[in-house]
C-alpha cells in the first residue's frame, strides 16, 4: 500500500509519502514542505481568508502530487495550527471543497502520542523517557515508561508563536530571549511530572532536527552517537545536555559565521531556531535530562503505525 500523510503544522505544511507493508514495515519513499507560516494569518483568534487561501493551495498541490505516485490513500492531519483557531471547522470544510480532502483535526493529547509512536517505529523499544515534540504552535510532551504513555501535556511553546510574542527583530535580543525563557519555565512549571522519567530526553519535530544538525555542524561527528535505522530520516543523534546547553550560549550571541552556518542549514528557519533553541534547552533543564536524543521520525509515521497498520493487522 502506498499512502501520502500531509501534516499541516503552524510553520509548515509537510506531505510524506510511504510504501507500508503490514504488519509494521514503513519506507518513506518521498517528502515535501512547504513554509507557510499559518500562525501569522490569524486574525482576532481567526484565521484570515489569504491562510486559508495559502493553505488551500498547498493542499491541491499535495493532492494531484499524491495522485502523480499513485498513492492508494492520502490522510491530512491538523495540528496545533487549526485546533486554535475559532473558525477551525469553517477552514476544514472550505479545505474540503477546494481539494476533496478535509483534515483531521487532532487534539493536543492525540498529537502526542501518535508522535511517541513514531519514534517506536524508529527506536523499536524504548524504556522509560521523556518524548517532545515541538512544532510552530505548540510542543507536546509525553512521559513514559516501558513504551506506553504515562503523561501527556500540550504546552503553548512553539517555535513560531515564541518568535511572534517574544522577538522583534530576525535575531532576539538578551533582554528578549530572557522574558522568552521565563515564559518557557512558567509553562513547564505545571508539568511536575518531568523529572520522573529518566535521563533521556527523546525530541521530534523540524526543530529538533535542525538542533541536530546544527550540532553536528558546530561540533563535529565526534560529538554525538549517531544511529541509523530504516525510517523516516534514517538516523537519531544523541548528545549530552551540555551540549545542548553550549549551542545554545553560542546561539544567544551568535558570531557572523554561527548566522551564515544557520541560513545554509535552513534560511527558512533562521527566525525560528534560536526561540525553539532556547525553549529546548529549558525543557531539558525541566526534565533533568543527561541525554538528548533527535529521532529523525515522529507523527507522520506514528500516524501510519497506529491508524493504518493497526487498522490492518
Amino acid at each position: 500500500m502506498r499512502c501520502a500523510i500531509v501534516d499541516i503544522g503552524s510553520n509548515t505544511v509537510k506531505m510524506n509519502i510511504y510504501d507500508v507493508t503490514p504488519p509494521d514495515k514503513i519506507r518513506l519513499i518521498m517528502s515535501q514542505s512547504t513554509t507557510l507560516g499559518l500562525i501569522g494569518y490569524i486574525r482576532s483568534g481567526s484565521l484570515t481568508g489569504e491562510g486559508i487561501d495559502k493553505l488551500g493551495k498547498t493542499i491541491a498541490r499535495y493532492v494531484r502530487l499524491a495522485s502523480d505516485v499513485a498513492a492508494d490513500e492520502l490522510h491530512c492531519i491538523a495540528t496545533a495550527s487549526l485546533r486554535s483557531v475559532n473558525n477551525a471547522i469553517a477552514v476544514l470544510e472550505k479545505i474540503k471543497s477546494r481539494t476533496g480532502c478535509k483534515p483531521e483535526l487532532i487534539s493536543g493529547d492525540c498529537e502526542a502520542l501518535l508522535s511517541l509512536e513514531g519514534i517506536k517505529t524508529a527506536l523499536g523499544d524504548v524504556s522509560a523517557g521523556i518524548m517532545a515534540d515541538m512544532g510552530g504552535g505548540s510542543t507536546e510532551i509525553v512521559g513514559f515508561i516501558d513504551g506506553n504513555a504515562v503523561h501527556t501535556v500540550s504546552v503553548p511553546i512553539g517555535c513560531l508563536s515564541l518568535f511572534e510574542r517574544f522577538i522583534s527583530g530576525v535575531m532576539p535580543k538578551k533582554s528578549e530571549l530572557r522574558r522568552l525563557c521565563e515564559f518557557v519555565d512558567a509553562q513547564l512549571s505545571e508539568s511536575d511530572w518531568l523529572t520522573g522519567y529518566g535521563q533521556t530526553l527523546y525530541l521530534v519535530g523540524g526543530t529538533s532536527r535542525l538542533i541536530a544538525r546544527m550540532y553536528r555542524r558546530l561540533f563535529g561527528k565526534s560529538a554525538m552517537q549517531i544511529e541509523t535505522y530504516e525510517g523516516s530520516d534514517g538516523k537519531a543523534y544523541t548528545f549530552t545536555s551540555e551540549g545542548l546547553t553550549a549551542l545554545y550560549r553560542r546561539f544567544a550571541d551568535p558570531s557572523t559565521e554561527e548566522i551564515r552556518a544557520l541560513i545554509r542549514l535552513a534560511p527558512d528557519r533562521i527566525h525560528t531556531f534560536v526561540p525553539g533553541l532556547a525553549a529546548t534547552s529549558r525543557l531539558a533543564r525541566a526534565c533533568s535530562a543527561e541525554r538528548i536524543t533527535v529521532v529523525f521520525s515522529g507523527i507522520r509515521e506514528g500516524y501510519v503505525k497506529s491508524r493504518l497498520l493497526g487498522q490492518k493487522s
